[in-house]
């Protein structure tokens, strides 16, 4: 995910150690790299995102299924 790889690429540039995107996101904010409202919208996305990445793995899975 593209935003992943861009926490990823902050967290390299100003030393975060976090390994999960949420956890970058928030040292993000609490070292003032990214402000409170943008790291909020941030993570809303993120866990949008990933909501959506889920159903659809597990709608894929259930179509494999029915086909077999």
């Amino acid at each position: 995910m593209l935003l992943s790889i861009a926490c990823e690429f902050l967290s390299l540039e100003y030393h975060i150690t976090q390994i999960n995107t949420i956890e970058r996101i928030k040292e993000l904010n609490n070292r003032n790299i990214i402000d409170k409202k943008f790291a909020t919208e941030l993570i809303e996305s993120f866990d949008t995102l990933l909501s959506i990445r889920l159903k659809s793995m597990l709608e894929s899975k259930e179509l494999s299924e029915e086909t077999i």
